[in-house]
């Protein structure tokens, strides 16, 4: 949050005590008594999130301990002590919650499991005595009082922690969330403390988003001062203790006819001046005394322009291909003056433009069936690839380089073009023409018999046709035999039976069991059902008896 500014969120609670003190001042109904409910719920709900927002800062601090413990220490030392003041005080506040719904419910109330207080399952809601006498007390002596006095002794011990040169606004924020001054004095000369405002004849259950409210603040408190300290320790102090030279390209792979960028620049660099990046020959010396390496540019230099970040923006387009190198200086001031440059080097690939499509089956597409294809390009992530299909075909990438495509029927060819996310546009890498074709029906086979001459008990033992695909077919098709006729002479005379599935009826049984050796049978009007749907007829077969 902005320090010395209300937060939406701290805006939202402060209009809702104003709604709070209006209905306390009617005549309270059971809805309103159940408004307070959704009140503290809510509250609840924002103290699990500052707790998460909050152990998300602490684990920063033991991150950047790990990295330097020298610089990080003091800090970590300090951040450990809020955490441990923080966790007292709302542990306080949740205890005197449980206290109070406990004292007027019970010890076995069903509105306390596990330490928190379920507001929902409160059943004396109204009640307006157990509150007050625990936090105001018979003779003022509540827990409120004490309260106050914690509350006051923890804000006094964050704003310590803080430079009142240049945190004078997170200090006011501060004193503000943790403000515990008394309520201005009432045109009637009547005036209230700031226990007796908050606790003093009021609902139960209007004591509970009150004190909730205390611990959001505590929360709230705990994360202002803990960005504090975490800003205090600088980035530059324990991130980074070298310099170096870093070369970033958006690839190491350019297709000719492209663009090759990079960025260059200086880790742990000063933000407060701009470093001189240029492309050189170099020369190095060692120094004795630094144990480092020095550098002097030789020859011609040629300075790349330097962002506001202090990123070097190196272009260049790739002409011939191969593999090029680059290579110069970095340069800055070291705080005693002294010019500090640190070398960089770099190389990069020019490739002519290419795409690799292969059908993972043979090189034809089938109508009406799912064609796996393998895409990909040469030095491009599979995520920036893509491809289309000419017609009215469909293409659709199923895994890192898988393709399946249906070609549209119409055409005895289709085409496929391959596209490159290259610099946030697509660009077309090449176009590969396929051979569009039928898929090849299926034939007729009797089960267990090869070959056209069969024996009879062979023959008498098969159960019935089915269709099967020709071996030179490399798709997983099924087709379904639902109706043949089977006929053959017996005793001069025509025999034909008829079949509306794939098994021999009874009847063909009868005239397979008749036939003697020389005689033939013919399998005819073979019907199947394909993948699609679709009815096909399949081709005939005449068996001999052997």
């Amino acid at each position: 949050m902005s320090h010395g500014k209300e937060t939406p969120r701290q805006k939202m609670i402060g209009m809702m005590y104003l709604v709070l003190t209006a209905m306390l001042a009617l005549n309270v109904s059971s809805e309103v008594l159940e408004a307070f409910v959704l009140v503290d719920n809510g509250l609840s709900r924002t103290t699990d999130n500052y707790r998460v927002k909050n152990e998300k800062i602490y684990t920063e601090f033991d991150n950047a301990m790990l990295v330097n413990p020298v610089k990080v220490g003091p800090w970590k030392q300090k951040s450990d002590e809020i955490k441990s003041k923080a966790k007292e005080i709302y542990d306080y506040v949740q205890n005197l919650k449980i206290e109070i719904v406990k004292a007027s419910e019970g010890e076995e109330t069903p509105a306390v499991v596990d330490n928190i207080v379920i507001s929902e399952k409160i059943e004396a809601k109204s009640d307006l005595d157990v509150a007050a006498k625990i936090l105001i007390g018979l003779e003022g002596n509540g827990k409120a009082f004490e309260l106050k006095r914690k509350i006051i002794d923890f804000r006094e011990y964050i704003v310590k922690q803080i430079d009142p040169d240049k945190g004078a606004e997170l200090i006011n924020s501060i004193n503000g969330i943790l403000n515990t001054d008394d309520p201005p004095v009432k045109e009637d000369g009547t005036h209230n403390s700031w226990e007796s405002a908050r606790f003093e004849h009021i609902p139960l259950i209007s004591v509970m988003p009150q004190l909730t409210k205390v611990q959001v603040d505590i929360l709230n408190t705990e994360a202002e001062i803990l960005n504090y300290l975490l800003s205090r320790i600088g980035a530059s102090d324990f991130k980074f203790n070298v310099l170096k030279a870093t070369v970033i390209p958006t690839s190491s792979v350019v297709f000719q006819g492209t663009d090759f960028k990079a960025e260059v620049f200086l880790a742990a660099s000063d933000t407060t001046q701009q470093p001189r990046i240029y492309l050189c020959r170099y020369d190095s010396t060692f120094n004795s005394v630094t144990k480092e390496y020095e550098y002097k540019p030789i020859g011609s230099e040629e300075n790349i322009p330097v962002d506001k970040s202090g990123k070097g923006q190196f272009t260049r387009r790739a002409g011939n291909t191969g593999s090029m190198s680059w290579g110069g200086l970095i340069e800055m001031k070291a705080p005693d003056g002294t010019v500090v440059r640190k070398p960089f080097k770099h190389s990069y690939v020019v490739i002519p433009p290419n795409v690799v499509i292969a059908a993972t089956k043979m090189n034809v597409l089938y109508l009406g069936v799912d064609n796996p294809l393998d895409i990909s390009i040469p030095g491009v992530p599979p995520d920036k690839v893509s491809a289309t299909i000419s017609g009215k075909g469909l293409i659709k990438q199923v895994g890192s380089g898988s393709y399946i495509a249906q070609p549209g029927a119409g055409s005895n060819t289709c085409e496929i073009t391959v596209y490159a996310d290259v610099e946030r546009r697509k660009q077309a890498m090449g176009t590969k023409t396929f051979r569009v074709k039928k898929v090849p029906p299926p034939f007729p086979k009797v089960i267990g018999v090869t070959g056209k001459n069969v024996e009879k008990n062979q023959l008498a033992a098969s159960l019935g046709v089915v269709a099967e695909m020709p071996p030179d077919f490399d798709f997983e098709l099924k087709y379904k035999v639902v109706g043949f006729k089977l006929s053959s002479t017996v005793g001069g005379f025509l025999q034909e039976k008829e079949s509306t599935s794939s098994r021999f009826t009874d009847e063909q049984k009868k005239i397979i069991n008749s036939l003697r050796t020389g005689n033939q049978v013919a399998i005819t009007d073979v019907k199947a059902v394909g993948p699609s749907g679709e009815v096909v007829e399949l081709t005939d077969m005449v068996l001999k008896i052997r």
